[in-house]
């Protein structure tokens, strides 16, 4: 396997969503486009710009995924962050940035103190 050359920008672009709240694809075809015609983009880092990828399904991320190759013509990596959690790495990222385990903040009823 030939090793990555990250020497440059590697952007973390959102995962753009409909207002129905499904992937938008049409809208990473232009992001990816966009993001990849910048002199000195060496990758893209998806699906851990905002915690996105952890809300979505293993078909779904794939899809992703393989919405930004297409984007970028293969020109470019694809990288996916990868916790130290078991779930599996999307079989069609070029590579996984290890990163800590992310943390999902408590919603607003389970971070009330008790009252006295």
């Amino acid at each position: 396997m030939e090793a990555l050359d990250l020497r440059g920008l590697v952007p973390a672009p959102v995962t753009p969503f409909t207002r129905d709240g499904d992937v938008d694809h049409a809208a990473i075809q232009r992001l990816g486009s966009w993001l990849g015609s910048f002199a000195g983009v060496k990758g893209l880092v998806v699906l851990g710009h905002a915690g996105e990828g952890t809300f979505l399904s293993q078909d779904e991320q794939a899809k992703v995924i393989a919405a930004f190759k297409e984007s970028v013509g293969g020109r470019l990596p694809i990288i996916r962050p990868q916790s130290s959690s078991t779930r599996p790495l999307p079989h069609n990222a070029s590579s996984a940035a290890l990163c800590k385990p992310s943390w999902t903040p408590p919603t607003r009823r389970a971070s009330r103190h008790p009252r006295s």
